[in-house]
C-alpha cells in the first residue's frame, strides 16, 4: 500500500454552524464486509478563534448508520492533530503569523471503519489586509492525499480538484478562496468502482481586519460504521507541506 499528496496554488469567540443531509439505506455487497450506509453530507463553519488555536469538529457513523457529531472544540495548535499516518508529512509546526499578512488553513479528511485515513483536502489561504480590507491575495493552495492498494487494486485516486476565488475581492473588507476535490474508490471494498466517492469542499475567508472565517464540508456517496471524519482550522499552515 502507498499514499499520494498533491498540491495546487493559485497565484475571540467561535461562530459554529453545522448541517447533516442524510439519504435512504441500501444493501451492501457481500464484497463490502459491512453494512453499507446512505449517503451522507457534513457541513460545519467556524469563526476565528485565535492565534495558536484551532476549531476542531469530529463525526462520526454508528452502528445504525446515524452520525454522531462532537462537540466543537478548541484545542492549542500544539495539540492539534495534523499528522499524517506512516509519517511526519504535516508536523506540528506552522508558519509564524504576521499581522497584516495573515494566513489560515482548512483541514478536513476521512477516515474508514478499519482506521485507514481515506483521503483529505487541506486549503490555505495567505492575504494581506490593511486593518479594514484585504489589499492583497499572495500565496493560495490545495494540499489533497490519498490511500492507494497494491495491485491489482487502486484504492483510492484523486478525481478532480478545484480551487478559485468565490466571493469578495481585493479592496473588499474579506475575500473568500474555495477549495474543492472528488475522490473516487476500486478496491478491496469494492471492486465495482461504483460504490464509494468522497467530496470535499473547503472554504476560507479572509478579513480585512486579519481574521478569518471557515466553512468545510465532506459528502460520503456510501459509509459504513465506524467511518468518521475531521475538520479543523486554525491561523497558519505547516511549513512542511510545499
Amino acid at each position: 500500500m502507498s499514499n499520494r499528496r498533491r498540491r495546487m496554488r493559485v497565484g475571540g469567540s467561535i461562530a459554529f454552524l453545522l448541517s447533516l443531509g442524510l439519504g435512504i439505506g441500501v444493501s451492501a455487497p457481500a464484497s463490502a464486509g459491512s453494512q453499507l450506509c446512505p449517503p451522507q453530507t457534513i457541513t460545519a463553519s467556524s469563526g476565528d478563534v485565535g492565534l495558536n488555536f484551532a476549531a476542531l469538529l469530529e463525526v462520526s457513523v454508528r452502528d445504525d448508520c446515524t452520525v454522531a457529531v462532537s462537540p466543537v472544540k478548541v484545542v492549542p495548535l500544539a495539540q492539534a492533530p495534523i499528522s499524517l499516518p506512516g509519517g511526519s508529512v504535516f508536523g506540528k509546526s506552522h508558519v509564524a503569523h504576521k499581522t497584516g499578512d495573515p494566513v489560515a488553513t482548512v483541514y478536513n479528511r476521512s477516515w474508514d471503519c478499519c482506521g485507514i485515513q481515506m483521503n483529505a483536502l487541506y486549503t490555505s489561504y495567505d492575504w494581506s489586509d490593511n486593518g479594514s480590507v484585504v489589499t492583497t491575495s499572495n500565496n493560495q493552495w490545495n494540499t489533497t492525499w490519498y490511500h492507494t492498494e497494491a495491485w491489482p487494486s487502486r484504492g483510492w485516486w484523486l478525481d478532480y480538484q478545484q480551487l478559485y476565488y468565490s466571493a469578495g475581492c481585493n479592496g473588499c473588507t474579506s475575500r473568500t478562496l474555495t477549495g474543492k476535490a472528488g475522490f473516487a474508490y476500486q478496491g478491496v471494498f469494492d471492486p465495482t468502482g461504483t460504490l464509494f466517492y468522497n467530496t470535499y469542499v473547503n472554504t476560507m475567508r479572509g478579513q480585512g481586519n486579519g481574521g478569518y472565517y471557515c466553512t468545510y464540508s465532506v459528502n460520503w456517496r456510501h459509509s459504513a460504521p465506524g467511518w468518521h471524519s475531521q475538520q479543523w482550522c486554525a491561523f497558519g499552515y505547516n511549513g512542511s507541506s510545499g
